[in-house]
Protein backbone atom coordinates (compact mmCIF):
# COMPACT_ATOMS: atom_id res chain seq x y z
CA UNK A 1 0.00 0.00 0.00
CA UNK A 2 2.83 2.50 0.95
CA UNK A 3 4.29 1.95 -2.75
CA UNK A 4 0.67 2.85 -4.19
CA UNK A 5 1.20 6.51 -2.44
CA UNK A 6 4.54 6.68 -3.38
CA UNK A 7 3.54 6.43 -7.01
CA UNK A 8 0.91 9.08 -6.13
CA UNK A 9 3.68 11.53 -4.72
CA UNK A 10 5.72 10.60 -8.24
CA UNK A 11 2.93 11.90 -10.06
CA UNK A 12 2.87 15.37 -7.97
CA UNK A 13 -0.19 14.81 -6.02
CA UNK A 14 -0.05 15.40 -2.26
CA UNK A 15 -0.42 12.32 -0.60
CA UNK A 16 -0.73 10.92 3.52
CA UNK A 17 -1.22 7.44 3.91
CA UNK A 18 -3.80 6.76 7.12
CA UNK A 19 -2.71 3.13 8.49
CA UNK A 20 -4.78 3.58 11.53
CA UNK A 21 -7.51 1.23 12.76
CA UNK A 22 -10.36 3.23 12.35
CA UNK A 23 -13.03 2.43 9.85
CA UNK A 24 -12.78 4.03 6.52
CA UNK A 25 -16.10 6.25 7.21
CA UNK A 26 -14.23 7.55 9.96
CA UNK A 27 -10.87 8.32 7.86
CA UNK A 28 -13.33 10.01 5.19
CA UNK A 29 -15.00 12.43 7.71
CA UNK A 30 -12.00 13.55 8.81
CA UNK A 31 -10.16 14.08 5.36
CA UNK A 32 -13.25 16.14 5.04
CA UNK A 33 -12.82 18.12 7.79
CA UNK A 34 -9.18 18.72 6.91
CA UNK A 35 -10.36 20.42 3.38
CA UNK A 36 -9.02 16.91 1.70
CA UNK A 37 -11.56 16.77 -1.59
CA UNK A 38 -10.79 13.45 -2.83
CA UNK A 39 -10.04 10.19 -1.25
CA UNK A 40 -8.02 7.10 -2.12
CA UNK A 41 -8.87 3.93 -0.44
CA UNK A 42 -6.62 0.87 -1.22
CA UNK A 43 -7.28 -2.07 0.52
CA UNK A 44 -7.30 -6.20 0.36
CA UNK A 45 -9.77 -6.38 -2.23
CA UNK A 46 -7.98 -3.18 -4.30
CA UNK A 47 -4.60 -4.39 -3.42
CA UNK A 48 -5.73 -8.21 -5.29
CA UNK A 49 -7.04 -6.41 -8.23
CA UNK A 50 -4.68 -3.78 -8.37
CA UNK A 51 -7.52 -1.28 -8.14
CA UNK A 52 -7.79 2.23 -5.99
CA UNK A 53 -10.98 3.51 -5.07
CA UNK A 54 -11.71 6.94 -5.07
CA UNK A 55 -14.31 9.46 -3.03
CA UNK A 56 -15.35 12.13 -4.37
CA UNK A 57 -16.32 15.56 -2.71
CA UNK A 58 -19.77 15.02 -4.34
CA UNK A 59 -19.94 11.25 -2.79
CA UNK A 60 -19.40 9.38 -5.50
CA UNK A 61 -16.90 6.54 -5.12
CA UNK A 62 -15.38 5.21 -8.20
CA UNK A 63 -12.53 2.11 -8.72
CA UNK A 64 -10.18 2.43 -11.13
CA UNK A 65 -7.56 0.48 -11.61
CA UNK A 66 -4.64 2.69 -10.65
CA UNK A 67 -3.05 4.08 -13.67
CA UNK A 68 -6.54 5.28 -14.29
CA UNK A 69 -6.97 6.66 -11.29
CA UNK A 70 -3.63 8.42 -11.24
CA UNK A 71 -4.79 10.05 -14.85
CA UNK A 72 -8.23 10.92 -12.83
CA UNK A 73 -6.46 12.91 -10.14
CA UNK A 74 -3.90 14.95 -11.98
CA UNK A 75 -6.82 16.39 -14.51
CA UNK A 76 -8.77 16.99 -11.17
CA UNK A 77 -5.93 18.78 -9.50
CA UNK A 78 -4.81 20.53 -12.64
CA UNK A 79 -4.53 23.88 -13.04
CA UNK A 80 -7.11 25.27 -15.63
CA UNK A 81 -5.72 27.29 -18.76
CA UNK A 82 -6.73 30.74 -18.68
CA UNK A 83 -9.99 31.92 -20.49
CA UNK A 84 -9.49 31.91 -24.08
CA UNK A 85 -5.92 29.75 -23.90
CA UNK A 86 -5.76 25.83 -25.07
CA UNK A 87 -3.80 23.70 -22.10
CA UNK A 88 -3.19 22.06 -25.05
CA UNK A 89 1.15 22.12 -26.23
CA UNK A 90 1.70 24.34 -28.99
CA UNK A 91 2.74 22.34 -32.17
Amino acid sequence: MRSIAGRFAEAGLRVGADLGAESLGVKRARARALGIPVVASLGPREAFSKTVTLSWPDDRKETLYIEAALARLSAFCAVPAPPGRSRAPAA
